[in-house]
């Protein structure tokens, strides 16, 4: 039920999104579900996913997604109460080793659901995956400064 909903998403939203590969321009203050709906029908789509691999696979990524989005939150919380233009010098050492500690956390994370993703997709979609959340962070970006390049036109 979940992979065919999942599919029927990723029709509809691709038809509504995209064309010829491209974004359409989405809607002024596009909500986050909406962003998310995009991204997954991206993803569906150039995974190829079946209906029985999106099923098993949807769950796994959304549990990745929401630890990679704890673990950045963390991090920015911790930053930004040490960057001032009164950092000491132990300061400075704590946050660089903090950064160092980070990354390491995030690469944990990575290994540990890689091999779940092994368990549910072959490799090769797998690298799929990384190279298609690049693709639609890229694409999210160039929307962002086309729509501020019109916002100052209009201005």
């Amino acid at each position: 039920m979940v992979a065919i909903i999942i599919l029927l998403l990723s029709v509809s939203v691709n038809a509504q999104f995209h064309r010829g590969g491209n974004m359409q321009r989405p809607r002024k203050q596009q909500p986050k579900e909406n962003i998310e709906a995009m991204k997954v029908a991206f993803i569906t789509r150039k995974l190829n996913l079946t209906a029985e691999e999106a099923k098993t696979f949807w769950p796994v990524y959304d549990e990745f997604e929401a630890r990679k989005k704890e673990l950045n939150q963390a991090a920015v919380s911790k930053y930004q109460k040490i960057l001032t233009d009164s950092l000491t010098e132990k300061q400075a050492t704590d946050l660089i080793d903090q950064q160092i500690i980070q990354a390491q956390k995030m690469l944990d994370l990575r290994k540990e659901y890689l091999l779940k993703f092994k368990q549910i997709l072959p490799s090769k979609k797998i690298a799929k995956l990384y190279d298609a959340e690049k693709s639609f962070r890229r694409l999210l970006m160039k929307e962002v400064r086309e729509r501020r390049k019109e916002k100052k036109d209009q201005q």
